[in-house]
């Protein structure tokens, strides 16, 4: 068998252009038994229009003209050898991504297959894209209601987890009039000016007008992948609008103390701080950020977790995390009100420390290890190397996975200190339990 990384390119995906917009990324391994293709199509979130997709990637799972219910597109999934397809809209930062799925057997272990699922594949996408069931030339509307009342609840559900309402209130104060602070699953108040006919409009210039990444991960050839493109997906001979660039945020304000309660059994607190350090800027910059974030709160033993949570227990978890397209890092904490000041102290005191000293030997070390060894272990899955390679992408990053790790073994405790001292809080918002009295 030929090893994994004589047939991958450097960057871990051969790249090119067919056509336009386009970009198709081919990884070829033997690695797996199966061929995994993932289409994404961007959208820079505005409101509107995240409805309008949102939507649209629950109506296109529905059925195509040749497959025009569930039914049968199940049959047809299951006839190439349990095949799935899946289709939903994702968020990359500041971006809205129509994303469709399809992975199937490697042929090779379906020797008397008459078909070749890979363009059984590639076709079936092409179709969901470019030709969805419709009657009389347009989406059906008992389908278009149903799907309206199902995004509806879905919304409503995620505004039930009172963790994810926080941070987005949080988010929303921080970044507004930006596309962060769009919930990127739409606005339910939006659903009811949406019928079968302006949907399909929407959906034709989407389709053949935004730019598009194709992976294809598996034991492929790239030359064959490529033609097989051409062939299936629509309107690739055509030029496609550019990839938005990353939009800035607001300018930063003095810190912002917000109170709102709910009915929720304990606190949240969600502390948002500019660090100035973008996935698009210097890159060992960046690399020190990763690594800040993971001895600041982003791992469990960190200095958060290990020092605010277990010794000093004030809160029920704590971590931090970051949106690496607009710098933004966030400290979410399960706290009761009477500790959250003093949590809040200690969060600040943390962060001064590692800008004043920097972080010890022995915790660089150890965060160094771990983003090692997530960056390595993500060759052994798909999903995060097109998760890695399509964030850059969309930020007008270059970096490979390869580089960034070496990157990252150069970066210095004074790396680290250098980007603490640059974090600022901008926003402290308090989820707190409403007082019921007596």
């Amino acid at each position: 068998m030929i090893a994994d990384d004589s047939l991958s390119a450097p960057d871990d995906f051969d790249s090119r252009q067919p056509a336009g917009g386009v970009q198709l990324h081919v990884r070829r391994s033997t690695r797996f038994k199966s061929v995994w293709i993932d289409l994404f199509q961007p959208l820079l979130m505005r409101p509107g229009d995240i409805t309008r997709l949102a939507l649209l990637g629950r109506l296109l799972e529905r059925g195509t003209s040749r497959l025009p219910d569930l039914r049968a597109l199940n049959r047809h999934t299951d006839w190439l050898y349990g095949a799935a397809l899946s289709t939903q809209t994702i968020a990359v930062g500041p971006f809205q991504i129509l994303h469709l799925h399809y992975d199937v057997v490697d042929h090779a272990f379906i020797p008397h297959a008459e078909d070749d699922l890979l363009a059984c594949g590639l076709q079936l996408l092409g179709e969901v894209l470019s030709d969805p069931f419709l009657e009389q030339g347009r989406f059906p509307g008992a389908r278009v209601e149903q799907e309206k009342s199902s995004l509806r609840r879905y919304v409503e559900s995620l505004y039930g987890d009172r963790t994810l309402l926080a941070q987005r209130r949080a988010m929303e104060q921080m970044c507004s009039g930006t596309p962060w602070a769009l919930l990127p699953h739409g606005d339910p108040a939006e659903l009811n000016g949406l019928n079968g006919d302006n949907l399909l409009q929407f959906l034709q210039d989407f389709v053949t007008n935004e730019p598009v990444d194709v992976y294809v991960c598996g034991d492929v050839d790239a030359d064959q992948v490529e033609a097989l493109c051409a062939h299936h997906l629509p309107s690739l001979d055509r030029s496609r609008r550019s990839l938005p660039a990353v939009p800035d945020l607001p300018p930063a304000t003095e810190p912002r103390h917000i109170r709102q309660s709910e009915d929720v059994s304990q606190g949240r607190l969600v502390l948002g701080f500019r660090t100035h350090v973008q996935l698009a800027g210097a890159e060992t910059e960046y690399a020190a950020l990763v690594l800040f974030n993971l001895i600041f709160g982003g791992d469990a033993h960190s200095r958060l977790y290990s020092r605010i949570r277990e010794d000093a227990g004030l809160c029920y978890h704590i971590a931090s995390f970051t949106d690496p397209m607009s710098g933004l890092l966030f400290v979410e904490a399960g706290v009761e009100p009477d500790d959250r000041q003093i949590l809040l102290e200690q969060v600040l005191a943390e962060l001064d420390d590692l800008a004043d000293r920097g972080p010890a030997v022995a915790e660089l070390q150890r965060s160094q290890n771990l983003a090692r060894q997530r960056l390595e272990s993500a060759e052994d899955g798909r999903d995060g190397l097109v998760r890695f390679h399509l964030s850059r992408r969309l930020a007008g990053v270059e970096t490979s996975r390869l580089h960034f790790l070496a990157c990252l073994a150069t970066v210095t405790a004074a790396d680290v200190r250098a980007v603490a001292a640059r974090v600022r809080l901008d926003t402290e918002y308090f989820l707190e339990p409403r007082d019921t009295g007596d």
